[in-house]
């Protein structure tokens, strides 16, 4: 199903069947939980055993949107990721289903998360009962996920398009003292099937992205941070169609408003 984020890999949260499914077509470690997605703060609410004021400032500035919120919770692991999704499709699938979906990213485990329908491995495409085509997911990377299992503060567990920044208006932000397992915390992770290597100054004949300029082998990326996230796993789908030996990615500026893409950017390198 599409996502502002990514294409996600979606199933009834509450059927064991179902996730034990997804684990298998991601080919993803049982050990990494899935993201619920809910249809509104109530449902949200029914998901987790402790709802605080960390979360009701949060999901009241910032859902449906690319945020997700850690909880405590009654299963074994302890603690829930939960979402409200801001694409129409995901919410109107929601909707009609009338429970939660757990939806990680419609990818296999450490790959590239899809943005286009047709971005959708084979590998995925293969063994799902439907892929929905929502169009381009305007985001582009995986939401922020933040620690709300305090009242008083918070802490940002993996970068996205909200920034800690963002959040600071609404609550302080602080260091993780936890260890709270979610998605996207690999050293390697998000990555293309090909080799990529970051570079201040792109080859001119190397296959790659670059902002300035490029050349035949090359796909011209936005300047500006979010435009240049929605682009990224997109762009690096066409490169990996081009099938090179190796990518090169010219760096972005390496300022707080490109945190997200540097941590994604670092992760393919990993």
């Amino acid at each position: 199903m599409p996502t502002e984020t990514v294409y996600g890999l979606a199933g009834l949260a509450r059927s064991s069947a179902a996730n034990r499914r997804i684990y298998e077509v991601k080919s993803r470690p049982s050990n990494n939980p899935l993201i619920v997605h809910v249809g509104s703060i109530d449902d949200a609410k029914n998901v987790a055993s402790t709802w605080t004021d960390s979360a009701d400032k949060l999901t009241a500035a910032f859902w449906p949107g690319p945020l997700t919120i850690v909880l405590p919770t009654d299963s074994e692991l302890g603690t829930v990721a939960i979402r409200m999704p801001a694409h129409p499709v995901a919410l109107r699938l929601l909707e009609l289903v009338g429970e939660p979906i757990v939806a990680p990213s419609a990818n296999v485990f450490t790959r590239l998360s899809p943005t286009r329908a047709e971005d959708v491995s084979s590998e995925i495409s293969q063994k799902v009962f439907a892929i929905l085509d929502g169009g381009p997911c305007e985001v582009g990377i995986e939401s922020t996920i933040v620690d709300c299992r305090r009242s008083d503060a918070v802490a940002i567990l993996r970068s996205g398009s909200i920034s800690r920044a963002d959040i600071e208006q609404f609550i302080p932000v602080v260091d993780s003292d936890a260890d709270v397992r979610v998605p996207g915390q690999y050293k390697r992770h998000y990555a293309p099937k090909i080799p990529v290597r970051l570079v201040e100054v792109p080859t001119p004949e190397a296959h790659g992205l670059t902002i300035l300029s490029a050349t035949i082998k090359q796909i011209p990326m936005p300047r500006e941070p979010s435009a240049y996230a929605a682009r990224l796993y997109a762009a690096l789908h066409q490169m990996e169609e081009m099938n090179p030996a190796e990518i090169e990615i010219e760096t972005p500026p390496r300022t707080l408003e490109w945190a997200a893409v540097w941590d994604r950017l670092n992760r393919m390198v990993g």
